[in-house]
């Protein structure tokens, strides 16, 4: 089986976005090794070890990008990252504040601070047999260690700034961090205004005053205050934060879309500007792994593409070409490793073709023998997955 044939029966298969994690994980085959190398390299390595790195995975439609992004987060969250997937086509990205929203949004923030509250009351109120909710604590020092309470929450202010304190944070989120983690401790789970802040809302003038913060987030902090989130994450006992980004084509396109966001020429040098500055920070970010996948065509468009904002695109193209991919580059070339490795190209035919039922339970409920004649192409998939979010099965239309 040649390579050709089965690129397009990748196409035609139900797209990622409609798969559960099990069918994602039963149906993928890391083409060209491109996630182990991630893995051994970054994740394992580079990431962990207090630095950031950003990653470009551009190829035509069903090479594969979403399926490689969502077992990337898979398997990050199996190796105690944070993985966070945004869609580029629902959330508007044109600046730092706009990417740190996205973030902070997706991330669990209140399990992150249980955790660190967790690591607080161990190993710097000295009470490791405590195994209760963070807002639990307080109560049961008082009766089981017969505590005072006074004295009890002077300790605890004083832990929680032995456990920020070394972490360089930005002071505002410093401030925000060091609120929310007393009032969890104390007995109080409800964050205020804290939580409000670091998701990157808009607070009052009074709200600010109250948590002692200077200004709201906005592009001057933003960046900062990314950095402070990915070392608080890590500090709470994750090992960093990987961030994907798909449909980063949406930044290029130039036909309006119902449904879809759409940038103006100004609104997408301002997105590319952002990349650019995320690239040349990335080492000083730390923790943080960013892969941004999208359609090679509209986004290597001389016109709207990457090439049209020099600054980006000096940073990200590869000084030489060859027929081989170099995983070290920054932009990785789906349709090239396809081509490179036409065993996984092959193995991965097999399975789709075997149609395995764990592989369809997605789509399962809109199978019927007169499913009005639509086969796997993309009409179908247009179709289910406007019948799946109005949750119609195909035999009720």
């Amino acid at each position: 089986m040649s390579s050709a044939p089965v690129w397009h029966l990748f196409k035609t298969r139900p797209g990622a976005e409609m798969l559960t994690d099990d069918s994602i994980l039963a149906a993928f085959f890391d083409v060209g090794k491109l996630e182990e190398f991630w893995l051994r390299w970054y994740l394992r390595g580079f990431i962990e070890e207090g630095y950031g790195k950003v990653k470009f995975l551009l190829g035509s439609e069903g090479s594969g990008k979403t399926h490689l992004l969502r077992h990337l987060a898979l398997t990050a969250t199996s190796l105690q990252y944070l993985a966070v997937i945004i869609d580029a086509r629902r959330i508007r990205l044109a600046d730092i504040e706009e990417l740190y929203r996205a973030i902070a949004t997706s991330l669990p923030l209140a399990d992150i601070v249980e955790r660190a509250c967790h690591a607080v009351i161990a190993e710097h109120l000295g009470y490791p047999e405590f195994e209760g909710a963070a807002a639990e604590f307080a109560p049961w020092a008082e009766r089981v260690r017969g505590l005072d309470s006074v004295l009890l929450r002077r300790d605890i202010r004083e832990a929680v700034d032995r456990f920020l304190h070394p972490l360089d944070l930005s002071n505002d989120v410093l401030l925000a961090l060091r609120s929310w983690l007393n009032l969890r401790i104390i007995d109080d789970p409800d964050p205020g205004t804290a939580c409000s802040f670091l998701l990157g809302q808009k607070l009052s003038a009074a709200e600010r005053k109250s948590l002692g913060v200077y200004a709201n987030l906005n592009r001057r902090n933003a960046r900062t205050a990314l950095s402070s989130l990915f070392a608080f994450c890590h500090a709470a006992g994750f090992r960093g934060v990987v961030t994907l980004i798909d449909h980063l084509e949406t930044m290029a396109n130039t036909a309006r879309l119902e449904g879809e966001l759409y940038y103006t020429r100004g609104k997408r040098d301002q997105s590319y500007e952002m990349l650019r500055q995320i690239i040349d920070e990335s080492v000083h970010t730390p923790y943080f792994m960013l892969v941004l996948a999208g359609s090679s065509d509209p986004l290597g468009d001389t016109r709207v593409g990457f090439p049209s904002y020099p600054a980006l695109w000096a940073r990200i193209q590869n000084e030489i070409s060859t027929d081989q991919v170099n995983r070290f580059a920054d932009v990785i070339a789906m349709d090239t490793l396809w081509h490179n490795d036409a065993e996984s190209a092959e193995h991965l035919a097999k399975i789709w073709l075997s149609h395995q039922p764990h592989l369809d339970e997605t789509i399962a409920p809109y199978r019927s023998p007169d499913a009005v004649g639509l086969e796997w192409a993309l009409a179908r998939r247009v179709v289910l997955a406007a019948l799946s979010a109005r949750d119609t099965p195909l035999e009720e239309v």
